[in-house]
């Protein structure tokens, strides 16, 4: 047997707007005009969001439950195709 290593790596911002970008493109194939999503309230993808152009539509306090079992906000966001 071959000991294996498993290395773990967050994407990069760029990976994230690739990928952003990739659902795009998908959403629009498909017909769609309005992408909805949510983050965790002070989650680094809360800022990715806006400058993905994503409009901030409000928040849902204590909805998402952390690994910690506390409940912290939601914060949900959509954009038109």
């Amino acid at each position: 047997m071959v000991p294996v290593e498993i290395v773990e790596r967050r994407p990069s911002v760029e990976e994230y707007c690739r990928l952003i970008a990739a659902v795009d493109e998908i959403a629009r194939a498909a017909g769609r005009t309005l992408l909805v999503l949510d983050t965790r309230r002070g989650d680094v993808s809360e800022q990715l969001y806006l400058k993905q152009g994503y409009t901030r539509a409000g928040i849902i306090p204590r909805y998402a439950q952390s690994a910690h079992g506390t409940l912290d906000d939601t914060v949900i966001f959509y954009r038109m195709l």
